[in-house]
């Protein structure tokens, strides 16, 4: 029964849609605070928003932007922006990393990571980065 189950949720099909996605588990390092001003209390009040999702075939989108390899009701996701600080010897990268599982065709579960860091002369002390983890459990919005 148990080998059964297993092999049916290999083959979940997820929907696209827009989620309802559910914050939870925000930690932030010291230095997001500290160096960057991020206000991480106003971060822990985030307790839902929405992911709209768009898939072909074994990849799948997060709200346009962030793209995901599928692998059975596994996924896993990568985005790098750069954006140069203008007037400054300064770039800000941010990386999002994100991985999850689908536990229907309507909901996942998936762990959030994103590190923001400044490389370039004019960094100061913005040289430590900063990351923040996170958890969000979605359900597709009826």
């Amino acid at each position: 029964m148990i080998l059964l189950l297993t092999a049916c949720s290999l083959f979940i099909n997820p929907t696209e849609g827009t989620y309802d996605a559910n914050v939870r588990n925000l930690d932030a390092d010291s230095s997001c605070e500290d160096t960057w001003g991020l206000d991480v209390d106003a971060l822990r009040d985030i307790n839902a928003t929405e992911v709209e999702l768009s898939k072909d075939g074994d990849s799948m989108e997060l709200d346009d932007e962030i793209e995901c390899d599928l692998d059975g009701v596994s996924f896993d996701c990568f985005r790098r922006l750069e954006e140069d600080v203008e007037d400054y010897d300064a770039t800000i990268e941010t990386s999002i990393e994100i991985t999850g599982d689908w536990t229907s065709s309507t909901s996942f579960e998936s762990d959030w990571s994103m590190e923001v860091s400044c490389s370039g002369s004019s960094c100061g002390d913005l040289s430590d980065s900063c990351i923040v983890t996170w958890t969000i459990e979605g359900e597709l919005d009826d």
